[in-house]
């Protein structure tokens, strides 16, 4: 019988997109560009290779969400998924947006894996209230870390990262 273990489910939105056309899915912006270098240097930094080599990372199909995620997963060396689920509200197929965000965390709840997942503004802050009862908006390309309890299964709210101008001193040790 295997052990049961406190888990991490990570929330990140996606980094500033390039805004020339909002009609287009188009991907992120060179500020955004910035953002995923910090973002990465983070992931690299906070959680090792180890401790995400079995995390499922999964992000909206939309291209500034599959960019902002992509570097992170190719620096530790783990699959990036899609998922429709994860889209805007605006996003048409899979339902409504709360339909969608139940739909999502109930497959994050019957695993016991580690969760890394990317997403929008409307989306984040909606599934986060549905998980752990209050919302939590998120500047682009935020980051928030919960725990979750191998005993009472209850969500602790571990780390918020929302401006990575000051957090990138701290990356860098200054």
């Amino acid at each position: 019988m295997s052990e049961e273990r406190e888990r991490i489910v990570i929330f990140v939105r996606h980094a500033h997109r390039n805004t020339e056309n909002r009609a287009l899915d188009n991907g992120l912006s060179k500020k955004g560009e910035q953002q995923v270098q910090m973002l990465t240097e983070y992931f690299l930094r906070r959680f090792k290779k180890k401790h995400l080599k079995a995390a499922h990372f999964v992000t909206s199909p939309k291209k500034r969400c599959i960019e902002t995620l992509t570097p992170v997963v190719q620096a530790l060396e783990v699959d990036l998924q899609v998922s429709a689920l994860l889209g805007e509200e605006d996003f048409q197929g899979e339902g409504l947006l709360k339909d969608r965000i139940q739909k999502f965390l109930e497959e994050v709840q019957a695993s016991k894996d580690d969760w890394v997942i990317c997403s929008h503004g409307d989306w984040i802050p909606e599934a986060i209230h549905h998980m752990w009862g209050m919302p939590v908006p998120l500047r682009k390309a935020g980051v928030v870390v919960f725990q979750q309890s191998a005993v009472s299964k209850a969500y602790e709210l571990v780390e918020l990262v929302s401006l990575w101008k000051g957090f990138s001193r701290i990356l860098k040790g200054t």
